[in-house]
């Protein structure tokens, strides 16, 4: 039985669905990360549009945005920056 919000009364669930989801296999459900650390990556927006540059890793801010640390050759040295996860992709164009 499955019920949906507080006020609704509970359904039946079809035997085959949850068969069907005792049985799915644990590797189907894992996230594979969008990046790895040293991935070439490209930066798509912002003030450093355009740019070539190597992923470190993401984390979240306590505002709860997705943030991407980026390493950057930026005049001569190799500099730590955070910027936006939206604004990198894989792919350079």
């Amino acid at each position: 039985m499955l019920r949906f919000g507080l006020q609704s009364e509970p359904i039946k669930v079809q035997n085959q669905l949850i068969e069907n989801l005792k049985n799915l296999d644990e590797r189907a459900l894992k996230i594979q990360p969008l990046f790895e650390e040293g991935n070439p990556i490209y930066i798509t927006e912002g003030p450093f549009r355009g740019h070539e540059a190597f992923f470190k890793k993401l984390f979240q801010e306590p505002s709860g945005e997705l943030r991407a640390m980026i390493l950057i050759e930026l005049f001569g040295k190799t500099q730590e920056i955070k910027i936006p996860v939206g604004a990198i992709k894989k792919d350079i164009e």
